[in-house]
């Protein structure tokens, strides 16, 4: 923002209000504002500062504000024409937070001299009443927006701002605006969060700084190197993708969590009285647990039974036999798999499906993932955008040598908690931590000035160690005590997924790197051995033939991609970047490529 005489509180509001509106639209459209609803607004405002309902941030300046703003608010006999002159005023109808030109017609045919082919045509079309033509704004402009917000406009304006636009969007407009959490500020006033103080200047530093840090930390990738990675990409492309990936996750979104309730609680009395077992119990675990699934994602099942009854629990060949006698469809069993299954298809739901016995890990991993996911809510839609590039490219296939989506999910999670910064995800399986302040990390030179970089500390919790087949599955299942730990870094989801295919495709060393969703990083391979095997079998591979190496979260010698070598391993690195290339050129049909 200027620091021109102009760039003052009222104008700053205005260009707020005017962000409201504008986010409300798509980037191909405009939102007409009647000045009577502006002058009604500023009228609210007005009335806000005299029944003394803001902080009084402003009390040295509170009169002129209250003088600016008679003039402009609708209970002044003349405020039309003041308004129509304050905004005539400003050089492009607006002040310099908000980017585009905003055109004011009226319906004398008077026009401002920027008026836009666009807003004549909107003036033709429009109600005859003095309006503002309102551009729409993209993802980038919204983001844009707050970080101009959050380092150029004087910090003592911020709280008034938050308080007036959440009275504004609850009693005059009657809508959410841009959208946003409401808090309740210190002086026990409630205002629009991220426009609040401190909040936005905290947060977009915080970004910039670790944007900084990120080059050394990315394994001596250049910096330029980087930087071309992530900003040498328009905004439309941006905007388009996640328009698409957006678009995806609807599509996907399943809706039979429902019947799939249903057929476990069937399955579950169906085989209590098979195997005369009373304290049988069904869990699902896999994508309906984790959140992942989709339309067409099978649901899978293990049977539980309890410790004293173990010893005469049903084994896999009874079981299948079982599923046949209740009518069941397509039962196969695989008797010989690393996880004894049985296959089959519900003949009411038509829903495919798996069971096993007695695996209670795959629950522990369902609902680990789930956690992760509930924490930021651009996980699924991109672990749903990440698949499809998987699929599309024909590296979704663990059985034969590729990727599992089981191990494309710890990728992500991964990558939230280590690549992109600042971090989304926090280490849901490290120790938890006796408070919550910062812990200063290693120092590191930034422009060639010492700056430490710090991590956030875990809070206190109580979480209850959980055992499973040998293993330690205790993780903080409180997604909610991390609800907002990723909300510094700003990016969309599109950028995210460009930066995960650069990272993977250009970035990651497959030969000597591991990624360990566990502790949180990727991190350089450890001294492998047959309890830290490469291979399913627990043999060592030849150094020269490379391979991918994804840490179970859970079980720590397992490599969860250890069939992925060689020729395929080559491959999912070249996916990743011939996807990164497309993406980076705004190709959306070439990254997601139909597969019929």
């Amino acid at each position: 923002m200027s620091t021109s005489a102009k760039s003052n509180f009222i104008t700053t509001l205005y260009d707020c209000i005017l962000f409201e509106f504008a986010a409300t639209v798509t980037k191909d459209q405009t939102y007409t504002l009647p000045l009577k609803k502006l002058g009604d607004s500023f009228n609210h405002v007005l009335n806000l500062y005299r029944a003394d309902q803001v902080t009084r941030e402003l009390y040295i300046q509170l009169s002129e504000v209250q003088t600016k703003l008679e003039p402009l608010a609708s209970s002044s006999s003349s405020f039309l024409s003041s308004l129509q002159e304050f905004i005539q005023g400003l050089d492009d109808g607006c002040s310099d937070l908000f980017p585009y030109v905003v055109s004011l017609y009226t319906p004398d045919g008077t026009l401002t001299s920027s008026m836009t082919d666009l807003a004549r045509l909107m003036q033709s079309l429009s109600p005859q009443v003095p309006s503002l033509s309102v551009p729409g704004l993209t993802y980038c402009d919204k983001h844009r927006f707050m970080w101009e917000y959050g380092q150029n406009v004087p910090a003592t304006y911020h709280n008034d701002i938050a308080i007036l636009l959440q009275s504004l969007r609850d009693n005059v407009w009657g809508s959410n605006g841009s959208g946003g959490d409401s808090t309740w500020l210190t002086n026990g006033r409630q205002g629009v969060c991220k426009f609040s103080r401190g909040y936005e200047r905290t947060t977009y530093l915080e970004y910039r700084q670790q944007d900084l840090l990120e080059a050394e930390r990315l394994d001596g990738v250049p910096t330029s190197t980087i930087a071309t990675a992530r900003f040498g990409i328009a905004n439309d492309v941006y905007d388009r993708l996640n328009q698409y990936i957006y678009g995806l996750d609807r599509i996907l979104t399943s809706s039979r969590h429902d019947e799939v309730e249903e057929l476990q609680g069937r399955l579950e009395r169906e085989l209590r009285a098979s195997f005369e077992s009373p304290s049988l119990r069904i869990d699902l675990f896999g994508s309906y647990t984790s959140g992942l699934s989709t339309q067409t994602s099978d649901a899978d099942f293990t049977i539980t039974t309890d410790a004293d009854e173990q010893s005469s629990e049903p084994d896999i060949i009874d079981l299948g036999r079982a599923m046949r006698e209740h009518g069941y469809h397509n039962v196969q069993t695989i008797a010989g798999a690393r996880v004894p299954i049985v296959m089959f298809r519900d003949p009411l739901s038509l829903l495919r499906c798996d069971i096993n016995i007695n695996q209670p890990l795959g629950v522990h991993n369902s609902e680990l993932i789930a956690t992760y996911r509930k924490i930021d809510y651009r996980f699924r839609p991109l672990w749903l955008a990440i698949r499809k590039i998987a699929k599309s490219n024909n590296i979704l296939d663990g059985k034969n040598g590729f990727l599992s989506s089981y191990a494309l999910t710890m990728m992500l999670i991964t990558f939230l908690q280590n690549v992109t910064r600042p971090a989304i995800l926090p280490s849901l399986q490290l120790p938890p931590f006796e408070d919550t302040w910062m812990e200063p990390s290693t120092t590191t030179l930034v422009n060639g000035h010492s700056s430490t970089g710090h991590r956030p500390r875990r809070p206190r919790s109580n979480m209850v160690i959980i055992s499973a087949q040998g293993c330690n599955c205790t993780f903080d299942h409180n997604w909610s005590r991390y609800r907002h730990f990723g909300r510094s870094n700003t990016k969309t989801t599109g950028e995210l997924l460009i930066d995960f295919c650069y990272y993977f495709g250009y970035t990651f060393n497959y030969s000597e790197q591991e990624v360990n969703p566990r502790r949180g990083r990727i991190q350089l391979r450890p001294s492998l051995n047959r309890q830290r095997r490469n291979s399913a079998q627990g043999t060592l591979l030849s150094p020269k033939e490379p391979f991918i190496c994804i840490m179970d979260p859970f079980i720590q010698n397992r490599n969860v991609a250890s069939a992925c070598r060689g020729s395929n391993a080559t491959k999912v690195q070249r996916c990743f970047q011939d996807t990164y290339t497309a993406l980076a050129t705004g190709d959306i049909t070439t990254a997601f490529p139909y597969v019929g």
